[in-house]
């Protein structure tokens, strides 16, 4: 707890070094933007067969991390809430929405942090695929749409990509219960 605590306290003085302005991005013109931080927890979501094909669907599975900018202005706690359809190594396909917010005081609730009145948030759906290279080291590939925001991100739309590396922890009958790695989103947004 002391962990995500720290974490907590680090991605909320990089939000406000590095939050959400929009003088990054230009109303109309497309700007690169790319964005990278960690990991944290993931919930069990529901799990359930798929038939008898030895797949299982995972269904509102919830995703928590931090990401900050290396370009643009797309930075914040990071939230996934998606649905997957995987094997028994939890390798398959993934779809869901990645909610990117700013966070200043540590309740894992998106904040208005311009004055504004309105959270600062960017709303975006992601579809995919993991991968994996040993029995607990995973990969993450999909495309990533951003459908809009609110607060200072009103009106961002784009397309990107989304990447990481990642580690389960898993139970003795190999549900996932935890999860560290590292994400990546980049592309082109713009404000319309």
């Amino acid at each position: 707890m002391k962990r995500f605590r720290l974490i907590i306290a680090v991605t909320l003085s990089l939000a406000l070094l590095f939050g959400p302005s929009s003088a990054s991005l230009a109303a109309g013109k497309p700007v690169a933007f790319e964005s990278t931080g960690a990991v944290l927890g993931i919930n069990p979501g529901t799990v359930s067969p798929a038939g008898n094909s030895g797949r299982w669907n995972v269904a509102d599975r919830w995703v928590l991390g931090y990401i900050v900018p290396v370009t643009g202005n797309i930075g914040g706690m990071a939230s996934m809430t998606y649905d997957a359809n995987v094997n028994s190594a939890q390798v398959g396909t993934f779809r869901g929405t990645l909610l990117i917010f700013q966070d200043i005081d540590g309740d894992l609730q998106p904040d208005d942090v311009t004055g504004d009145g309105v959270p600062d948030t960017i709303s975006a759906l992601v579809e995919g695929r993991t991968g994996s290279s040993s029995p607990i080291q995973y990969s993450v590939a999909g495309s990533l749409t951003i459908m809009g925001g609110t607060g200072a991100y009103a009106g961002i739309q784009g397309t990107g990509r989304l990447s990481g590396d990642y580690a389960l922890v898993l139970d003795a009958g190999g549900h996932v219960v935890g999860v560290e790695g590292t994400l990546t989103i980049s592309g082109k947004a713009q404000y319309r």
